[in-house]
């Protein structure tokens, strides 16, 4: 899978993802997911946010965050994914400016900490609109060095520090585990794991262009979604195979 043909991919996919939207479950083919990715790319474009802008993100796992990432990849944007509270005096990377970020609508009382330390805030509803226009451009080509995104490291050893991911790195993280696992269009993929991890948009990417189910759920509503939408695949941690678990087997133990 290539980064380039990504957002064309989007378009002609018989994937789709299941996720919510104003804490609401919607069931999106993705066809229809590449018409809200361009016309948050209009928005995006508005605010003057061109070709290798920084540009943050502070949101809960939703479609409005998947709409966000794919519309960044579509201009060329470079997302920065940040944890709620972010102290943004303390990354690492020296030179790194972040002007404007994105909040969910759950998180707006980021809002005032962040407009007092000089960054833009936008509030990602404002941008998700079924306004269909866009400039028509075609997306932003990458080279296999150029950053795609970014990551925030947890700080433990010192400073935070802000690490850029290549393209040709996702290429090949992707390529490698399709490789191993070989998800055909069969697959619903669950991933609840927050969003800013890098490696948990990879699923997103991986059942566009492999054209399978991604089940997209904030943490809280994990075990709603299993039950529900039955995925043949869970993206976690141990510990939650250990709840799992424990769950069967409490209900093992109430029967008898």
């Amino acid at each position: 899978m290539r980064i380039n043909d990504l957002i064309k991919k989007l378009q002609l996919s018989a994937g789709r993802i299941i996720t919510t939207l104003d804490k609401k479950k919607v069931d999106v083919p993705f066809p229809l997911l590449y018409e809200k990715v361009v016309s948050m790319v209009y928005h995006l474009k508005k605010m003057n946010l061109g070709t290798n802008c920084k540009l943050g993100i502070i949101s809960n796992n939703d479609l409005k965050w998947v709409i966000a990432d794919l519309a960044c990849i579509h201009c060329g944007i470079k997302l920065v994914p940040l944890e709620p509270s972010a102290r943004l005096d303390l990354f690492g990377a020296e030179n790194f400016e972040i002007k404007t970020i994105l909040i969910g609508d759950d998180l707006s009382g980021e809002i005032e900490q962040l407009t007092a330390l000089g960054v833009t805030c936008v509030k990602l509803s404002s941008l998700v609109t079924d306004d269909k226009r866009s400039e028509g451009k075609p997306p932003h080509q990458y080279d296999p060095g150029e950053i795609l995104s970014y990551k925030c490291t947890s700080g433990s050893t010192g400073k935070q520090k802000v690490i850029g991911q290549s393209v040709e790195s996702v290429e090949s993280t992707i390529k490698i585990v399709q490789e191993l696992f070989r998800h055909s269009n069969n697959e619903r993929v669950l991933v609840f794991l927050p969003l800013n991890l890098l490696q948990q948009r990879f699923w997103i990417y991986s059942a566009i262009a492999f054209e399978f189910t991604v089940i997209v759920a904030h943490r809280n509503r994990v075990f709603e979604f299993i039950k529900t939408e039955r995925p043949t695949v869970i993206m976690g941690v141990p510990c939650i195979y250990e709840v799992i678990q424990e769950g069967f087997r409490s209900i093992l133990l109430t029967d008898d």
